[in-house]
């Protein structure tokens, strides 16, 4: 695994390219996790893209060997943007397919606005949530950039899960760390 290093920290990625020499090789595949895992998620998809694509993953900031910013940090949607482009940067890629898992697909969705040059297809998994499109990428932004990770994915509950009156999976008790 190697690093970046940002001027807000160390990113952690790791670049494997095994293309099968029958294969012609495809585009780099950049696959970004959500909040609370780490590029470990990623594994169990390698051996049906490992043999056509080039992969990288890493852990994004705060989670995994990545660096962890202190209770001061200001996080920011841009910040998350700039760290997945530091690392695609840093391993070699101009234009690449964008894999984001839950707020992993949000970085990405303003990743391909804000890049469109560099993404050549964008896939988000795990993302649905309840009633909204993407306009609300500007809401989330603020999110973010007011309240971190951990803001975002307590405004975020409520989209996630319908209220319980037994108590169970509600904002209140749900907590977002990597």
């Amino acid at each position: 695994m190697a690093s970046v290093q940002t001027t807000d920290g160390a990113l952690y990625y790791d670049a494997v390219e095994q293309i099968a020499p029958w294969n012609a090789r495809g585009l780099p595949i950049v696959l970004h996790h959500g909040i609370g895992s780490s590029a470990a998620l990623w594994r169990g998809w390698y051996p049906a893209l490992v043999d056509r694509y080039p992969l990288v993953v890493f852990d994004m900031r705060g989670c995994g060997r990545s660096h962890i910013p202190g209770p001061g940090f200001k996080w920011s949607l841009d910040r998350m943007v700039d760290d997945l482009f530091a690392v695609a940067d840093a391993a070699g890629l101009q234009r690449f397919h964008l894999v984001g898992e839950s707020i992993g697909g949000t970085i990405g969705l303003a990743a391909t606005l804000a890049r469109p040059d560099r993404i050549a297809t964008l896939t988000v998994s795990n993302g649905a949530h309840l009633g909204a499109t993407i306009g609300r990428v500007h809401a989330w932004k603020k999110q973010l950039d007011e309240g971190g990770s951990a803001g975002w994915s307590k405004a975020f509950m409520p989209d996630r899960f319908h209220a319980d009156p037994g108590g169970r999976a509600t904002r209140s008790s749900m907590r977002s760390a990597c």
